[in-house]
Formats: C-alpha cells, sequence, structure tokens
C-alpha cells in the first residue's frame, strides 16, 4: 500500500514538516505523493490527551497521508478514513489503538471535513470543564 521507507519529518512550530516526498497507495492502488514541505499536525489528538494517545507513534505516516487527503479531497472522506486504518495496521500499531483511532476520526473528523473550527473549541472547553470536575 505505501513504500517502505519512513516518512521523514522535522519539527514546524506546534506542526511537522514532511522533509522529502512521500509516495503512497490508497485501497484501489492509485497512486499519491506528499510533497515536500507540506504540514501536519500529525494525530490531531487534543494535548490533553498526549499522555495516551501522543501525536506521532506507529501510526505516523497513517496520519499525515489522513491529513494530506483531508485537506486535498481526492478521496471520498470514508475512503481516506478507512486508509488511515489500514495503513495503521500495516504499520504494526497496536490493533485497539488503531481501531480507537479510527472511530475517534469517524466520529470527529467531520469538524476538519466540513472546516467547522469553532467545534473544537467547545470540544476544549467541555473536556477543560470535565477534566476540572474530576480532579478536583
Amino acid at each position: 500500500m505505501a513504500n517502505r521507507d519512513e516518512i521523514s519529518l522535522s519539527p514546524a512550530g506546534d506542526l511537522w514538516r514532511v522533509n522529502r516526498a512521500y509516495q503512497f497507495q490508497d485501497l484501489d492502488g492509485n497512486r499519491f505523493t506528499i510533497e515536500d514541505g507540506f504540514k501536519t499536525d500529525l494525530g490531531s489528538t487534543p494535548r490533553i490527551l498526549w499522555p495516551l494517545f501522543p501525536p506521532f507513534g506507529r501510526y505516523t505516516a497513517a496520519a499525515a497521508i489522513h491529513d494530506w487527503l483531508y485537506r486535498g479531497r481526492p478521496l471520498s472522506r470514508i475512503d481516506v478514513d478507512r486508509l488511515f486504518l489500514r495503513k495503521m495496521i500495516e504499520d504494526r500499531t497496536r490493533m485497539f489503538r488503531a481501531v480507537l483511532m479510527y472511530f475517534a476520526v469517524r466520529a470527529f473528523g467531520w469538524i476538519h471535513w466540513h472546516r467547522v473550527y469553532w467545534v473544537k473549541w467547545v470540544f476544549w472547553v467541555a473536556g477543560a470543564v470535565a477534566a476540572w470536575l474530576l480532579w478536583r
């Protein structure tokens, strides 16, 4: 499905920058290339959840591919999310984590797909209030 070379990234502020072009195939065998310079947040995980779900890991390439496809939209959202799951499994992400991350993008990916970013702040505030209530 994807090339066997690892994706090469470097920090770019709060994002990560692809250092060299990265080629991959979708589930139908169509080839795509993430160009050098593309910026991604990798796993779009709220910072409070990073101890459990860091934005990078065995799923780093899958997350960069997912971000690139969400931005350019050459495929349907369901196909992009399925490719994300398939790539995580291919890269030996633990099955529980891969399935959990897949369901997270299915549940919340519409925010990025439809670009209704204000909703992220509603979830962030709700999460902060919930955390405060749990730790008081």
